[in-house]
């Protein structure tokens, strides 16, 4: 560090042209400003870029049939949809954003609650297709009798949907076509529901099929 020599009562604090001021006293000093690598970076702080930049692309892979038409409807003053999603979704990352939790995941959030005893299973006789049922009792003034079962998959590290079934609320089940995903690791699916003018939507429910 060198003693910077000025003008009598001149003081200077700060960064300027790589160079930081220090005034201490009556004397200022000026040194170099620390520079940062790219292999500066602690391990924690790279599993951290790591694990964002994870996120990031799962992110973008979603924001336009996901996030933006679902999460950006619960977004409030404080927090976007992004914020919404990046929250809820986060968690699923392990440290370095190396495995990715299935089950933690999620592709919905809305005031839309989902119909109790919602149930999903694979058909003994047809594995590739999935039964699901529940039940269509109605409790809520918000919920409808044509809110329609929406579905989202996810396998062999790649997701699916919104996918539309046609099915309502009243109608209490619905079956699943799978084989266009069938593979050798599990069947993740995400189930929620939208109102018909898709201005809601319910959190979603996940099943590991």
């Amino acid at each position: 560090m060198a003693k910077f020599k000025g003008m009598p009562g001149m003081k200077l604090s700060g960064n300027i042209g790589g160079l930081v001021f220090v005034q201490v006293g009556d004397q200022t000093y000026v040194r170099r400003a620390p520079t940062r690598k790219k292999d500066s970076w602690s391990q924690k702080q790279q599993q951290h870029r790591t694990r964002f930049k994870s996120f990031t692309g799962f992110y973008r892979s979603l924001r336009e049939t996901v996030v933006k038409p679902i999460w950006n409807l619960s977004a409030t003053k404080n927090l976007t949809g992004y914020n919404l999603f990046m929250k809820a979704n986060l968690p699923a990352f392990n440290s370095d954003g190396g495995h990715i939790d299935p089950a933690l995941l999620h592709f919905s959030t809305g005031p839309l609650p989902l119909p109790r005893y919602l149930s999903a299973w694979r058909d003994v006789e047809s594995p590739a297709t999935v039964e699901i049922s529940w039940h269509t009792e109605i409790i809520t003034r918000i919920e409808q009798p044509d809110d329609e079962l929406l579905i989202a998959v996810r396998n062999n590290f790649q997701s699916f949907g919104p996918i539309e079934t046609g099915c309502l609320r009243k109608d209490g089940n619905c079956l699943f076509d799978v084989s266009e995903w069938e593979s050798t690791s599990p069947l993740n699916l995400y189930l929620f529901f939208a109102s018909a003018d898709r201005t809601r939507y319910s959190p979603d429910h996940y099943f590991g099929l």
